[in-house]
Order: structure tokens, then C-alpha cells, then sequence
């Protein structure tokens, strides 16, 4: 009887650490189930095996590859950005990147920038798009690049500008088979005047000049008088002119 009763206890606990385990790797799970299975070892087992784990049997799952490593949620990574970015030295260089590439000094910027991607800031993805538009202009076409797609695989920033800045830093670097897709995933998703307005370019350099010209002109055309122009309306006019 006694023998019986250290079975039964020994399958409850394994069945318990079982069911802590799944639910600490589980990275959709609710850390509300832990205590479950904590103060009501069979019992909360057995709903969690219910609940969480036969619906899902044979399921491709996504898991944590260290449970017992904590990972914060969303919210306080972005916390711990926005605290990092708001210390007077961080705070500095973000500005004086701002101004160097406003003043044409895109290298200069890159630098400032890179010193900012440290810590918490370490993948942000406001600093890497930064930090691709600074590549960008200093021609740095492969560190754009590199920043664009680091974004794409962490993060949804915005979406429609992180593709059209990738798109056209391939079309500068001649990566004519890369920059197309992307421009037309974004005419169909994202048909923004900017969009147009790039695409035209593009088509320009493939030697479509009298389709490029024509979308030019439907942009001038069609931007209101008054308002304020984007930089690349200029553009626009001076390659018509």
C-alpha cells in the first residue's frame, strides 16, 4: 500500500513538472496556468492537459528554447527603450545624426547612429530605419539593406516605408530582380504618391521613359496646391522639365 501511494505521488509530480515545463516554453501561453499547476498539482494537470495541450497535439508549436530564461513582454522592451533614448548622451547623438543628414553628411550620421544601437536600443527598429536611411544616402547600399531586412524579421515598423526604402536601395545597387517584387507588392498594397513616384524612377532606369514620364506627370497634376510638397514633387518636375 505504501509502495502504491509513493507511485501515485511520484506520477503527480512528474505529471506536474510535465505540465510546468510545456507551459514555460510555450511562448502563447498564459503564465496563469503555472500557479494552477502549482497550488493544485493533479487537478490543475489535468485542465491544462484539457485546455492546452490535446487540442494542439501534433501541431507545429512555437517554444522557448530556454524555459527557465525570462523574456519580457512588448511593452517593457519598448519601456526600456524609450528610456534609454531619453539619457541626455543618447538624446545628443540622435540629434546630431539628424542634422548631419540634413546638412549632407550621411557618414557622419551613420556613426552617431551606430552609437546609439547599443543596450536596450540594441534592435530598435525607429534607430535601424535611422540608420538605413544614413547608409542609404551615403550610398552604403549593403548596410541599408542589412538594417531594412533586420527590421522586417523583428518587428512590423512600418511596413510600406521599410519595403520602399529596401526597394530602392537594391534598384540603386543594380539588384534590378530584388527591387521589382517589392515594387509591385507595394503598388497593390500600398499605392501611396511616393510609391508612384519611385516606381516611375525605376521604370526610368530600366529605359521606360515614356511610362515613367507619364506617372510623373499624373503625380504633379494631381498634388494640391498648397500643401505641403514632399521632396521628391521637385524631382518630379525637374526630370519633366
Amino acid at each position: 500500500m505504501e509502495r502504491m501511494m509513493l507511485l501515485y505521488g511520484a506520477l503527480i509530480v512528474g505529471l506536474q513538472i510535465a505540465c510546468a515545463v510545456h507551459c514555460l516554453r510555450g511562448k502563447c501561453t498564459s503564465r496563469n496556468w503555472i500557479w494552477l499547476i502549482l497550488v493544485f498539482p493533479l487537478i490543475g494537470s489535468l485542465i491544462y492537459l484539457l485546455a492546452e495541450v490535446f487540442p494542439h497535439w501534433g501541431s507545429p508549436r512555437r517554444t522557448n528554447p530556454n524555459p527557465l530564461r525570462y523574456r519580457p513582454s512588448e511593452k517593457e522592451i519598448q519601456s526600456e527603450r524609450e528610456n534609454y533614448r531619453k539619457i541626455p548622451e543618447i538624446r545628443s547623438l540622435e540629434k546630431q545624426a539628424e542634422i548631419c543628414l540634413q546638412s549632407g553628411q550621411p557618414l557622419e550620421a551613420l556613426n552617431h547612429l551606430r552609437a546609439c544601437l547599443k543596450g536596450p536600443c540594441e534592435d530598435d527598429p525607429e534607430l535601424l530605419y535611422k540608420l538605413a536611411e544614413a547608409a542609404f544616402q551615403a550610398r552604403e547600399f549593403s548596410q541599408a539593406q542589412e538594417a531594412l531586412n533586420k527590421i522586417r524579421a523583428l518587428s512590423d515598423y512600418s511596413p510600406a516605408k521599410v519595403r520602399l526604402l529596401l526597394a530602392r536601395s537594391y534598384a540603386a545597387q543594380g539588384s534590378n530582380e530584388k527591387a521589382k517584387p517589392l515594387f509591385e507588392y507595394l503598388l497593390a498594397q500600398y499605392p501611396s504618391p511616393d510609391v508612384r513616384y519611385y516606381w516611375a524612377c525605376f521604370l526610368h532606369d530600366q529605359g521606360q521613359i515614356n511610362a515613367a514620364q507619364n506617372l510623373w506627370q499624373e503625380l504633379v497634376a494631381a498634388f494640391p496646391i498648397g500643401s505641403t510638397a514632399p521632396v521628391w514633387l521637385e524631382e518630379a518636375r525637374s526630370r519633366l522639365a
